[in-house]
């Protein structure tokens, strides 16, 4: 299995708290970033800014991803290294126009949720299991950020 640093899921709806107990059933380090801190977040990459440790993988709510008309997804399809990351947008129910879209602005990913507790269970442990068992994730170090 492919070391995984960190997996950063963005938003705080119910289909995250899901995605949380898998990705850490499998070893991943997550962190939550609220929706004010990926305001701040966001703010940052567009003054260019980037942390010293990037996430394997970026997981949002398609609420937070859409909100502003896709400003989440359109800052990170601009702005390297975050382009080359990984994103996932994660939703409740199907969207098929926000889904195309999501694809379209760079998303790696559109993953319905179900609402029955048991499977939506399954669904994040088989999400966790693909992302971090069956997928080779990007490790991007300092010469990507130049």
């Amino acid at each position: 299995m492919p070391a995984v640093r960190t997996v950063w899921l963005l938003g705080s709806d119910r289909s995250l708290d899901v995605l949380y107990e898998a990705l850490r059933g499998e070893g991943a380090e997550v962190d939550r970033l609220g929706p004010p801190q990926v305001q701040s977040w966001l703010e940052q990459v567009q003054a260019g800014q980037t942390p010293s440790t990037l996430p394997s993988l970026l997981v949002a709510s398609a609420a937070l991803a859409w909100q502003d008309d896709g400003l989440l997804l359109r800052t990170l399809a601009e702005h390297q290294p975050w382009r080359f990351l990984p994103l996932v947008v994660v939703a409740n129910a199907d969207d098929s126009a926000r889904c195309d879209r999501s694809y379209d602005l760079g998303a790696a990913g559109w993953v319905v949720i179900p609402t029955d507790e048991g499977q939506a269970r399954e669904a994040g442990q088989t999400f966790a299991r693909y992302w971090l068992r069956t997928t080779l994730l990007p490790e991007i170090g300092p010469a990507a950020r130049l």
